[in-house]
């Protein structure tokens, strides 16, 4: 009994059994709580409908309407979306995050990103952007598709 136990409370504390799963193998009846643990201790995922319920903050969200997640095929309870792809250079180093043919250094890339961030409010909203900054003492225009904050596609790089 004791070994049986620790191996629902394993199977419980790692999310791979639902409280109502060890009842039934007890042949107790269920309670009806269909919710995983996300972890934080207050955050709950029903996979069934993807729900997410923060007690602390009384906020209710689906998995849907979260930028970054969708619900994931195949009984997966979530997966994160994919971002940029990062392009390694010819010497094995960092050279930018545009499948598109757009390439800049790592440092440009979070300084430009930054800016995009930090100035959101007048993207949001709008797919095809465009963002003017100086890079080494010479000013650019990037043109960028705007997935949403702190999502961005590089499509161009024009000096000024």
């Amino acid at each position: 009994m004791v070994s049986r136990f620790n191996a629902y409370a394993v199977g419980l504390q790692n999310n791979f059994l639902r409280i109502d799963e060890v009842r039934y193998k007890e042949n107790l009846p269920p309670i009806g709580f269909n919710y995983i643990k996300l972890g934080l201790q207050d955050v709950l995922l029903d996979p069934e409908t993807g729900d997410i319920y923060t007690p602390n903050t009384n906020q209710m969200v689906n998995v849907g309407s979260v930028k970054g997640l969708t619900a994931g095929g195949g009984g997966d309870i979530m997966e994160e979306r994919k971002k940029t792809n990062w392009v390694k250079g010819s010497r094995g180093r960092f050279a930018g995050s545009a499948p598109v043919g757009v390439r800049f250094g790592k440092g440009e890339y979070r300084k430009i990103v930054s800016e995009i961030n930090t100035n959101y409010g007048k993207y949001a909203g709008k797919r095809l952007c465009y963002h003017r900054s100086i890079w080494k003492d010479k000013y650019f225009t990037y043109e960028f598709l705007n997935n949403g904050f702190d999502d961005y596609l590089f499509t161009g790089k024009r000096s000024e």
